[in-house]
């Protein structure tokens, strides 16, 4: 032990590594990965890397957190899509992890509901396998409507 090792982590935004002395000849590395995507973990003593360093390695998005979720919908003005009566009209649910990182495969289980001036109209869901799902409907009639988008009961959208 003793080494004045010096760690990395380098990818789409770059981490710090802990780097911990265990005083047997050792060392042990603690580091937290917020963001999805292909990493390089560099080891270097003195300044010259060590041995096969960096190391690549790819780090997936994390589970789907209902919080994170975004829906094309809340990226319009105001909110509002416009829709013809008898016109199908669709948009885009966005699976987001506990860090914000896109989702890049489906099983998300979604609700959406779009009610209107008369009655509740039908939302089909297709899981696009991606972290994306495609939400269609069709208003029936003239009017507002109000779309609830949520998963596991907590709003993305409302």
């Amino acid at each position: 032990g003793g080494d004045a090792f010096v760690a990395d982590l380098t990818g789409p935004v770059p981490e710090r590594v802990h780097l911990i002395d265990m005083d047997d000849g050792t060392y042990a590395g603690t580091y937290m990965c917020r963001w999805a995507g292909d990493l390089s973990f560099n080891v270097y003593l003195a300044g010259t890397a060590v041995a096969d360093s960096p190391y690549r390695f790819l780090v997936r998005p994390g589970p789907t957190l209902a919080q994170n979720c975004e829906c094309t919908l809340v990226k319009m003005p105001m909110s509002r899509l416009v829709a013809i009566a008898g016109t199908a009209c669709s948009f885009t649910i966005f699976a987001k992890d506990k860090f914000g990182n896109q989702r890049d495969e489906g099983g998300d289980e979604f609700t959406v509901k779009c009610r209107g001036p008369m009655s509740i109209v039908q939302a089909f869901i297709t899981d696009n396998k991606d972290g994306t799902y495609l939400v269609e409907f069709m208003c029936t009639q003239e009017g507002e409507y109000f779309i609830d988008v949520k998963r596991e009961r907590i709003d993305i959208m409302q």
